[in-house]
């Protein structure tokens, strides 16, 4: 699958998700095109977190002012993708999980900046 997705820039025979598609829902987590269309944090519980579960499909590092590393993570699920942002703090709890293809369950918020949406992360498990 991974191949076909490299390859033609979409999953023909299945996708990653589909053998994870029983702790995805047992963990309760949005889609992201529900999340991208909750602007004002509809949608998310009374703190403003949200959870979604989704494979790994780019990442880019890189250091900040203070030396510290930060990770830009594209997530993709079946609906759609967003762009996580994975700060030192979070990276260091478990940073063997971030690589590309991984399939991962996150909780984070959603923050908007020029019209942009990202998700900041502030947990993360592998499936």
């Amino acid at each position: 699958m991974a191949w076909e997705k490299e390859l033609l820039g979409l999953y023909l025979s299945g996708n990653p998700l589909d053998e994870f598609k029983n702790k995805i829902k047992a963990s309760k987590v949005a889609p992201i095109r529900e999340i991208l269309a909750a602007q004002n944090g509809s949608g998310s519980n009374s703190n403003g977190i949200y959870r979604i579960a989704g494979t790994i499909s780019k990442i880019k590092r890189v250091v900040n002012r203070t030396g510290q590393p930060i990770l830009f993570v594209e997530i993709e699920d079946t609906s759609d993708s967003m762009e996580t942002v994975v700060f030192a703090d979070t990276l260091s709890k478990n940073p063997n999980i971030w690589r590309e293809n991984n399939v991962i369950l996150l909780a984070g918020k959603l923050s908007w900046r020029n019209a942009e949406p990202k998700f900041v992360c502030q947990q993360a498990v592998e499936l």
